[in-house]
């Protein structure tokens, strides 16, 4: 009778079956290297997705999900899938921008944006469609090969680099401690989804799910403060203080976040317009060179965007950033023996990016993307107990990725820097993972 079954069964459900299967062993392979691209080097976060969003591309129903996002009610609805449509427009507007930007070359980062969104997009898909069966044994993966990695950043901070050391060859690149400081900001954006992942898999034993998450929160702070990167210390205070509320107050906390970016957004390039004359700024004294460093880049940047209408507008084209330091306006700073470049390659600050690049043009396409976003958060309502929970959770972690992102899209982030913006969305990827498998984790 089973084999009478199994025969009559359509084609298409055991094509269906083994894509799943297909897509969750991919997925869990690139995890479980997840602690080894934490420790060892930032840039090989982005060849997992690659590689997971290529799994992803077998997904049944992906594409006409994706032709789903150009129907009239996906742009009404402000969901997800009215979000990801403006980032799309935002790439577009990236590649017309290259007919004006001085160094025609820059077009790869304009095609390097697309294809990450999309990629993005196919991979956070997936953790939303697979079997719950394989979602819960990819998520359990996770949770592992993230906390593996979480605790080794720990160790490197305190020892100053002794796995790396440990780690033969002696000469490999990847080996540099700055590495660490990074994957440091990687592990506090994958932190929330963690802790919640630790709360679902591990519900029935309070304390060492307790003790996990204490370890890992640990491990991040030693790392922040010994490899004394500053926005690894304010990203992750941010993080936590952020989810602490919107454990409380979920919905205003989701929309307080996002008027944050978009006010940030809107107001950066005159609060930098605002700031003393360059001149001024590079007589400064008395505090950390590198924000002194800061506090000139940001008005240099914000006197390239009021230079000219055409600048305020639609910006100096795609990475338009590294044209101005390819340009070598050189100023000197107290603390500095030598001159340094004004715009050492970005803004160091991905709002008064977007301004100079993409202009004002840019700024509104995504300004609708956040419009759509607030307008989900909106929805986000109690139901019954669990469900409430639930929603406490998800909303804590949201808002705690979106903290520890403002904090590095305020004082160092760059649009084109693929880790900084992998990590948030393997972020969001834990995040799915756990709230699909929230119910039957807290039963």
């Amino acid at each position: 009778m089973a084999a009478a079954l199994a025969v009559s069964r359509p084609f298409s459900w055991h094509v269906t079956r083994w894509r799943n299967i297909f897509v969750a062993v991919n997925h869990n392979t690139w995890i479980f290297s997840l602690a080894m691209m934490l420790l060892l080097s930032h840039r090989n976060i982005v060849g997992a997705m690659v590689l997971m969003g290529g799994a992803s591309l077998f997904q049944p129903g992906l594409w006409p999900s994706f032709a789903c996002l150009f129907r009239a009610e996906t742009i009404r609805a402000r969901s997800g899938g009215a979000v990801l449509l403006a980032l799309l427009g935002f790439c577009a507007w990236t590649f017309v921008s290259v007919l004006w930007v001085p160094a025609k070359e820059e077009a790869e980062w304009a095609a390097q944006m697309l294809l990450f969104i999309l990629f993005a997009a196919a991979v956070l898909w997936t953790a939303r469609h697979l079997p719950l069966a394989h979602i819960r044994l990819v998520s359990a993966s996770l949770m592992g090969a993230s906390l593996l990695g979480i605790y080794a950043l720990g160790v490197e901070g305190v020892t100053g680099g002794l796995l790396r050391d440990i780690i033969p060859p002696d000469s490999r690149p990847d080996k540099d401690i700055i590495a660490a400081a990074r994957g440091v900001s990687i592990g506090i954006c994958f932190l929330p989804g963690i802790l919640f992942l630790i709360r679902v898999h591990l519900h029935r034993w309070r304390a060492l799910a307790f003790g996990l998450g204490l370890g890992a929160v640990a491990a991040l702070g030693a790392g922040a403060l010994l490899l004394s990167v500053s926005s690894n210390v304010l990203a992750l205070v941010a993080a936590l203080a952020a989810g602490g509320i919107a454990l409380v107050k979920p919905r205003l906390a989701l929309r307080t976040t996002i008027a944050l970016f978009a006010v940030s957004l809107i107001l950066a390039p005159f609060l930098a317009l605002a700031l003393p004359p360059l001149d001024d700024i590079t007589r400064m004294e008395g505090g950390p060179t590198s924000w002194i460093q800061r506090l000139g880049i940001w008005r240099f940047t914000a006197e390239h965007i009021f230079s000219s209408p055409q600048s305020f507008l639609i910006g100096g084209g795609v990475n338009f950033g590294q044209v101005l330091s390819d340009a070598e306006t050189m100023i000197t700073l107290p603390g500095y023996p030598i001159a340094i470049p004004v715009m050492p390659s970005h803004p160091h600050n991905a709002f008064l990016q977007v301004w100079l690049e993409f202009g004002a043009v840019g700024a509104g396409l995504l300004l609708l993307a956040l419009y759509a976003a607030w307008h989900w958060a909106g929805q986000v309502g109690p139901g019954g107990d669990a469900d409430r929970q639930r929603i406490a959770f998800v909303a804590a972690a949201l808002v705690a990725i979106g903290a520890a992102s403002f904090m590095y899209a305020a004082i160092e982030m760059s649009l084109w820097t693929p880790w900084r913006l992998a990590a948030p969305a393997f972020g969001f990827y834990a995040l799915i993972a756990a709230n699909r498998c929230f119910v039957r984790g807290a039963s």
